[in-house]
């Protein structure tokens, strides 16, 4: 773009050569600016519109057991590109032990978790990754932000007792119990309204529910 600058160019010579850049780009290059500009089409005049919303590329798929974190995360990171990591094989083998006998995981049990989750979500967040984690305490959402790094998405699959409870006991081969529904949901601390969080009703069927998730990542603030 050099001899552009110097002054030297025909019409011709810029539309061809700029490409997609609009107008105000190319005045930046050019003698005169705006004013040298009236032969570009009027497509060209208007300055380029860079604010096309795109898919974070650090996300939590997030909820009690039985809303439907892995199938909803699969989909999302299936449609994105991105790399999908199941939250629950991050557990150390003593939180598995105490979940599969009924027993809820106090928050001194969650740290080292939470950290290793962040730790994957910094690991991997250049190339893009959905990431299954219940963080159901704000304090537990914030760790995750001060680990992982800016910005954080959360999608927050929301449901009914009934339903998740139907789900939770219509599931196979998972160690957590439908005993310990009724003590997440009395943990959770729903995140709605929270910069990032995405909340999307569970009661549709899951194509719907990540339709639903995806629209809401693109349009999510993080102010």
């Amino acid at each position: 773009m050099a001899d552009l600058a110097a002054g030297s160019f025909r019409p011709a010579d810029i539309l061809s050569r700029c490409g997609n850049r609009s107008g105000h780009d190319i005045a930046a290059l050019l003698p005169g600016g705006d004013a040298r500009l009236s032969f570009l089409p009027e497509r060209m005049k208007r300055p380029m519109n860079t604010s096309k919303a795109e898919t974070p590329r650090a996300i939590i798929v997030m909820g009690v057991s039985g809303c439907g974190k892995s199938s909803v995360a699969r989909l999302i990171a299936e449609r994105a590109g991105f790399e999908q990591v199941e939250g629950d094989d991050l557990h150390p083998a003593s939180n598995v032990d105490k979940m599969t006998a009924g027993i809820p995981l106090e928050d001194a049990d969650r740290w080292p978790w939470l950290d290793r989750v962040g730790a994957e979500l910094a690991r991997e967040r250049q190339t893009g990754v959905v990431v299954t984690c219940s963080a159901l305490k704000k304090i537990y959402r914030d760790r995750l932000r001060a680990t992982a790094g800016q910005p954080l998405a959360f999608v927050f699959l929301n449901g009914s007792e009934t339903l998740l409870a139907e789900r939770i006991g219509a599931r196979a081969g998972h160690f957590m119990p439908t005993s310990l529904l009724k003590s997440q949901l009395e943990t959770l601390e729903d995140p709605s309204g929270e910069p990032g969080v995405v909340t999307v009703d569970i009661d549709k069927p899951l194509n719907v529910i990540a339709d639903d998730a995806i629209a809401g990542l693109s349009a999510v603030s993080f102010r």
